[in-house]
């Protein structure tokens, strides 16, 4: 397994505190490209980045820092599209845990994510949304 990790400017940093054979640090990478190769993402629940991973039928953990990401991650785990290991539960174990369950589990993440996508189950997408809003003007004459 190989791990791609966008470290930014703590580039030379990370690479100071971690030496692995299947850890590649970069400063930045294309995002979108990185997560159409990918079998589990790790971020901390921005919702451009997850929107990606969704795009990308890319399973995620989530580690959330601030309230918005939180609400986010909570979300990722009850539409069985990723988990969340809120910040204070973060150790090593945690972390591992969580990837053996979301590589593991792949094909299972991916298919809620194609739903999710394609606008099956619980959550339908914008577009689902425009095509109500459209039918609706459609039906509905102004006076």
């Amino acid at each position: 397994m190989e791990v791609l990790l966008s470290a930014g400017a703590a580039k030379t940093e990370m690479e100071a505190a971690f030496d692995h054979p299947n850890l590649k640090i970069v400063q930045y990478t294309d995002q979108v490209k990185a997560l159409r190769r990918s079998k589990c993402f790790i971020s901390r629940g921005g919702m451009a980045s997850v929107q990606e991973a969704v795009a990308n039928l890319t399973p995620m953990i989530i580690i959330p820092k601030i309230p918005e990401q939180q609400i986010t991650a909570d979300r990722v785990q009850q539409l069985g599209i990723g988990l969340h290991i809120p910040e204070e539960e973060l150790t090593i174990e945690t972390m591992v845990a969580a990837m053996e369950s979301v590589i593991g589990g792949w094909r299972g993440y991916r298919e809620n994510l194609l739903k999710l996508r394609e606008g099956e189950g619980e959550i339908r997408t914008v577009q689902h949304g425009f095509n109500l809003i459209e039918e609706y003007a459609h039906q509905t004459t102004i006076a």
